[in-house]
């Protein structure tokens, strides 16, 4: 029973040892180290690629991806953006902001160097009911990623239900295609 008892003490004292030395070895890892800061409004380009229309039994998807380019230094971003679709130079909102089709799902971190893109896919999907849709012609998109991007308008035509969510968004991913 002493032997057990003695054996299980040196077990558990061997162990604190190693974890104590791993754990100053990665405290010193990482204190050299510099964090790669948040991307910044004024780093991110906000602009759209090109649109591909779908015809469905419903109706038809158009599908456009929306790229954030970043022309500053490396930076980390992640989320999913808040799509409004507008119309007119003051840019009155044409229908409720696009759905967010990420909803439960953890957001990936992406590290995003000068040059290089993130993007969503932003999904207009025109298979409403004209009894329930009051039809508008937006212009465009005011695109926001709280924290990392303010609202930004960019110029896309589209035809949006005024009084409904006919169009949907989700996390971004690395590249241009969202």
């Amino acid at each position: 029973m002493r032997t057990v008892l003695s054996m299980r003490v040196f077990i558990a004292s061997v162990t604190m040892a190693t974890l104590a030395v791993v754990s100053a070895g990665a405290a010193s890892a990482s204190a050299g180290a510099s964090p790669i800061p948040r991307c910044q409004s004024s780093q991110m380009r906000v602009t759209h690629g090109p649109v591909t229309s779908t015809i469905l039994i419903e109706g038809r998807r158009v599908s456009t991806p929306i790229i954030f380019t970043n022309v500053g230094a490396r930076c980390e971003i992640w989320g999913t953006p808040i799509l409004q679709p507008v119309v007119g130079p003051t840019h009155k909102l044409a229908s409720p902001p696009a759905f967010n089709r990420s909803i439960g799902q953890m957001p990936a971190l992406h590290i995003v160097a000068t040059g290089a893109a993130v993007s969503t896919i932003f999904i207009d999907t025109l298979y409403f009911s004209l009894a329930t849709c009051s039809v508008t012609v937006a212009d465009g998109l005011i695109v926001e990623i709280p924290t990392f991007v303010r609202q930004t308008y960019v110029a896309l035509p589209m035809t949006v239900c005024a009084g409904m969510t006919a169009t949907s968004t989700q996390l971004i991913v690395n590249g241009v295609l969202g």
